[in-house]
């Protein structure tokens, strides 16, 4: 088994700081996950990491790719059967394979601003309405990538480490005082 870990938020820390990380054990190495992700791009004709939640405070998933997750299986309207009969979360998922979405879980996506100018002259702002987008949590968010590397990974397995922390820490907090 391979370790992975999926970071999520601001990595660089060119920003706002702030980032989640999830570890897995996998079947599969980072690279041959990462190139299943690009393949996987190319069959939904995006890509959800470069073009889904790439500004600061849009944590929304735009309908377009909801949608499109629909149409190849990724996501499913709710109400879902299940084993014990039919889901009563709005999302769920319980393998990374599917999600329910209900009609109340459409939020308004912000609308996104176009400076306007002809001959180097500024007119103005447009305001654009970016119609409806599906408001998740991280942990669906790394969900959706993991199910969008199974379109052509079908049989990849990610299992959560719950305690799994490769970091040591060895104090020296007052190191870093003014």
């Amino acid at each position: 088994m391979n370790i992975i870990t999926l970071v999520m938020g601001d990595p660089s820390h060119d920003g706002h700081n702030i980032e989640e990380k999830i570890t897995y054990n996998s079947n599969y190495t980072i690279k041959q996950i990462t190139e299943a992700y690009r393949e996987s791009c190319n069959i939904l004709g995006f890509s959800f990491i470069d073009d889904c939640r790439e500004e600061y405070e849009n944590s929304l998933i735009p309908e377009y790719m909801v949608n499109k997750f629909i149409e190849v299986g990724i996501l499913h309207k709710a109400p879902c059967k299940t084993e014990d009969g039919y889901c009563p979360e709005p999302i769920c998922s319980p393998c990374y394979s599917s999600f329910c979405v209900r009609e109340s879980d459409w939020v308004q996506m912000p609308t996104k601003k176009e400076y306007i100018y002809e001959d180097g002259k500024y007119l103005g702002i447009k305001e654009i309405d970016m119609g409806l987008g599906l408001n998740m949590d991280s942990d669906n968010h790394a969900d959706i990538y993991i199910a969008i590397v199974k379109l052509t990974l079908g049989n990849l397995v990610m299992e959560r480490c719950s305690n799994y922390n490769n970091e040591i820490d060895i104090g020296g907090y007052g190191l870093f005082s003014v």
